[in-house]
């Protein structure tokens, strides 16, 4: 193959079988990479699916045992505006409750204790 002085590189005119099939194993092996690398984070596999669904029954059956049947039940959740809503859950008396402020649970709290007490 004759150079000329212009040219940074050459191509090769015949690839062995070899370079061909490591082409084509670079080639593939890239592209499952970066299939795998750009798959949707919001579609969880089956694997991951699978532990979820063992971990929330794990969960169950662990709260199942070890909490208080007669204990309340508070949490909260965002409205539209980001807000926090607290909510509450009396599993004695079956009275649900929201409220707006931390402190507004803390003296829902203290009337049911104070309620129980009587």
């Amino acid at each position: 193959m004759k150079q000329r002085s212009d040219v940074l590189f050459t191509i090769p005119q015949q690839q062995s079988d070899l370079e061909v099939a490591m082409t084509y194993f670079n080639y593939t092996h890239r592209e499952k990479l970066e299939r795998a690398l750009h798959l949707d984070a919001a579609v969880p596999s089956r694997s991951s699916r699978w532990f979820s669904s063992l971990k929330a029954i794990a969960t169950s059956v662990l709260n199942a045992f070890t909490q208080d049947s007669n204990a309340p039940r508070i949490w909260f959740s965002l409205d539209a505006s980001g807000q926090k809503i607290w909510h509450t859950y009396d599993p004695i008396t079956n009275s649900r409750g929201s409220y707006e402020t931390e402190r507004d649970v803390r003296t829902w709290l203290e009337h049911r204790y104070y309620d129980m007490a009587r």
